[in-house]
């Protein structure tokens, strides 16, 4: 039967651990941190650190965790983003609410993931490149047709770009290593929430 996921568009039934946050970067920081299409995390001292070789070895997603809906952030610094989760992320069952003060929501994910042995975090990001990463995740997934065992290893490949009629994105492309179970910082940080 394989891990069920609905990437929005498909209308149905297609076939957050950690306080790390982990982020994707289509473009560039302004500041020059990050450069562009690579992820990152924050350190003890806040500072940004490039984390994109780990995920190019592999990382351990923990697709038990996944939740899937609509978020919105107006950017304040500080502020966190609002949430309309989904039922389960095997439906994307909720509407896109209004906008606020003429911005859209966006799609958008938490998923709990071990960044290594003892490193756990959380990927909980809003936007087309993210969200394009993550249906590329569960795509790899789901073509190894595989129930799995709580937690799936999954390595980056390419990025992917992509054009619109106004701008541009990228997103990380995944191989499906194999299933395994959930490491002990993912239990931990499970167990923290």
């Amino acid at each position: 039967m394989g891990y069920q996921f609905d990437d929005g568009q498909s209308g149905g039934d297609s076939g957050s651990g950690g306080k790390t946050f982990v982020n994707w970067h289509a473009q560039q920081t302004k500041d020059g941190e990050i450069k562009a299409e690579s992820f990152s995390m924050r350190d003890e001292d806040k500072n940004r650190i490039d984390i994109t070789p780990k995920f190019i070895k592999g990382v351990a997603f923990l697709l038990s965790g996944l939740k899937t809906g609509w978020t919105f952030s107006n950017g304040t610094p500080g502020v966190s983003p609002e949430w309309v989760w989904n039922e389960s992320p095997a439906k994307f069952d909720q509407p896109e609410p209004p906008a606020i003060n003429g911005q859209k929501w966006k799609k958008g994910f938490v998923l709990p993931l071990a960044i290594d042995h003892d490193t756990a975090g959380v990927w909980q990001q809003g936007g087309a490149g993210s969200w394009k990463g993550l249906t590329n995740l569960m795509r790899a997934v789901q073509e190894d047709g595989g129930d799995g065992d709580v937690a799936v290893l999954a390595m980056q490949q390419e990025v992917e770009r992509i054009s619109f009629k106004m701008g541009s994105t990228s997103s990380p492309t995944w191989k499906f290593m194999k299933w395994s179970k959930a490491p002990a910082c993912l239990k931990e940080a499970d167990d923290e929430c």
